[in-house]
């Protein structure tokens, strides 16, 4: 299926004893850390890819409890072969953000090698991208003030 024009990052989350807790993801192929990410395929909805994604990278369907972010980061195509390819004058997509509160054990796809859950302070330190730093925050926020 061909690569759509748009990046999906799912945020999961629990909380425990009133703190919250993210977990955060080790790719495989890179010494980094990340959220669940990937770029919706062919027709399918934002929404569709961030489930789809959660399910291929934890083995975990979240489809009645995910919930959209108002976050939406602009990211460089220069990392996505076929965006490129597909679209040769696009040089950023948007990355739409989604939360999904879980408290499950993950089985992960080969794309990466650990996974972990920690506080916010310690996800600032270890994750690599900055869209992944706001739509934290932004999840955050939201839980706090609830």
């Amino acid at each position: 299926m061909a690569r759509a024009p748009f990046q999906a990052l799912v945020i999961p989350y629990r909380i425990i004893d009133k703190s919250i807790e993210y977990c955060i993801f080790k790719r495989s192929d890179k010494d980094m850390w990340q959220f669940v990410s990937g770029g919706g395929e062919g027709s399918e909805s934002k929404l569709e890819a961030a489930i789809r994604e959660m399910y291929e990278e934890t083995k975990t369907d979240v489809s009645n409890n995910i919930v959209e972010l108002t976050t939406i980061s602009s990211i460089p195509t220069l990392g996505f072969k076929e965006i490129i390819m597909n679209y040769p004058d696009l040089y950023v997509i948007p990355e739409y953000a989604f939360a999904v509160e879980t408290n499950s054990e993950f089985t992960l796809s080969e794309e990466h090698s650990e996974y972990k859950w920690v506080d916010y302070k310690t996800a600032l330190i270890y994750l690599m991208f900055d869209s992944n730093k706001t739509a934290m925050y932004e999840l955050s926020m939201v839980l706090e003030n609830k």
